[in-house]
């Protein structure tokens, strides 16, 4: 039983770490999308 408990949390512990990793890739994202916005307003005179 203590083994099975273990592997879940193991699970559990990669799950949580691939979902962070996710979010911080997708506000890379949205960061670099409103960094490109913002370049470009600024080069329209």
């Amino acid at each position: 039983m203590k083994e099975i408990k273990i592997v879940l949390l193991a699970l559990n512990f990669l799950i949580l770490s691939e979902q962070l990793y996710a979010q911080k890739i997708t506000n890379l994202a949205i960061l670099g999308i409103v960094k490109q916005k913002v370049v470009i307003l600024q080069l329209i005179p």
